[in-house]
């Protein structure tokens, strides 16, 4: 969409304007540019319409939450859950262990499918600002640091991309506590006499 008025003046507040393209309806500008979403321009006030209550249309700004980016958000988890099992295998099998790297690969394909689709839906939503899909290639929490730059919504899914990569991490130290401790217990049995 194109700017209200030239780069000097101030622009107009948010709001429900009239179309520039269709005088016979407005248009909703969101500060910055126009957005995709229209609506019938209000009767103009006459004898019969004073008489009438026109209700008007409530206006929600567009939603930025997409299932693109619920997908990203909760992607430690649902990575672990396909990767661990086969990680398991793979102590038990070389073929399994070639796996690991080739679902590997294929999950960074489906992050970047992931940051296309969110950026795409966004676009329709009427966002001008969008991270470029480069920001997924620092992993999940880039991309979605770098959607909440760009958009100023979307705290709630870095913090829980976060959590779950800090319940990872706690679950791999655990496991490696006891791994080690189970390790260093065998040895101590096998040199007693």
């Amino acid at each position: 969409m194109t700017r209200m008025s030239s780069p000097d003046a101030a622009l107009p507040a948010e709001g429900w304007h009239p179309d520039p393209a269709d005088a016979a309806r407005e248009r909703w500008w969101d500060g910055v540019a126009w957005t995709e979403f229209t609506r019938e321009a209000p009767p103009v006030p006459g004898p019969i319409a004073r008489r009438i209550h026109v209700r008007e249309q409530i206006h929600r700004p567009p939603d930025a939450s997409t299932r693109a980016v619920a997908w990203i958000a909760w992607s430690p988890g649902w990575i672990v859950f396909v990767l661990l099992p086969i990680a398991l295998l793979g102590l038990a099998s070389a073929l399994a262990s070639l796996l690991v790297p080739t679902l590997a690969g294929l999950i960074v394909g489906v992050l970047l499918a992931l940051a296309w689709r969110d950026r795409r839906q966004l676009y329709d939503r009427g966002f001008p600002r969008r991270p470029a899909l480069a920001w997924m290639l620092l992993g999940p929490v880039g991309y979605l640091v770098a959607r909440w730059r760009a958009l100023g919504e979307g705290r709630t899914e870095i913090v829980l991309c976060v959590a779950q990569l800090a319940l990872i991490g706690v679950g791999w130290f655990i496991y490696e506590a006891i791994t080690l401790g189970l390790g260093a217990l065998g040895e101590r049995l096998s040199e007693t006499p």
